[in-house]
């Protein structure tokens, strides 16, 4: 990559924040709670609520309040990866346009990130709610375009999971993963460092 961006989109969950026990540690005490068996929900980190209540096949109408309460509490608390904070507020300082693009729904969209102060450095948030088709569809990614006239090839997503990879690509716009993160080894040639992604930045003299 020797060109900048003008438009950084990010991933939340274990990309800028590292929620997965929050999400693993609540989804199986809920499930438990319930009574419902169940075997290793991790890969669900990557994928939407509305997928995992399908595969589980759950009417239950007390399930997702009673575990939303509890995954929120815990993201509130989630840690932000060393070195985050100051990768967001240096790209928001420098003038550089920030998205979330997430598969969370759009009510809980910043949680964990609103609560350490670093909601005002994101001009948009595009979750799984928002659109008819999350990633990987490549359709949050167009709806960011659409609203803030951005072309393809000047957005740069950061994100941990081939889903996002795979929404990126097929939005036209370059895929970065987040070296400071756990990454699947598919990812492994994608990752970038803190320091790479400001000097991808436009308007980087700044940073």
């Amino acid at each position: 990559m020797n060109r900048t961006y003008h438009h950084l989109l990010f991933d939340v969950d274990g990309t800028l924040l590292n929620s997965r026990e929050a999400f693993t540690g609540s989804l199986e005490d809920a499930l438990d709670r319930h009574g419902i068996a169940h075997g290793d929900i991790s890969p669900y980190f990557t994928r939407t609520l509305a997928q995992f209540m399908a595969d589980y096949a759950i009417a239950d109408p007390t399930f997702l309040p009673s575990w939303n309460a509890d995954y929120i509490a815990r993201l509130a608390q989630a840690p932000l990866f060393d070195g985050v904070e100051h990768l967001l507020l240096a790209l928001h300082e420098a003038g550089v346009t920030m998205g979330i693009v997430t598969s969370r729904v759009h009510d809980i969209a910043l949680v964990g990130l609103a609560e350490k102060g670093l909601a005002h450095c994101f001009a948009e948030v595009v979750a799984s709610t928002d659109v008819a088709r999350p990633k990987p569809d490549p359709e949050s990614i167009h709806l960011y375009m659409e609203r803030h006239q951005a072309a393809a090839s000047d957005i740069l997503y950061v994100g941990d999971a081939l889903t996002d990879r795979q929404c990126a690509l097929a939005a036209g716009a370059t895929f970065a993963a987040p070296a400071w993160a756990p990454l699947p080894p598919e990812l492994l040639s994608d990752a970038l460092g803190m320091d790479q992604i400001l000097a991808l930045a436009s308007g980087n003299k700044n940073l």
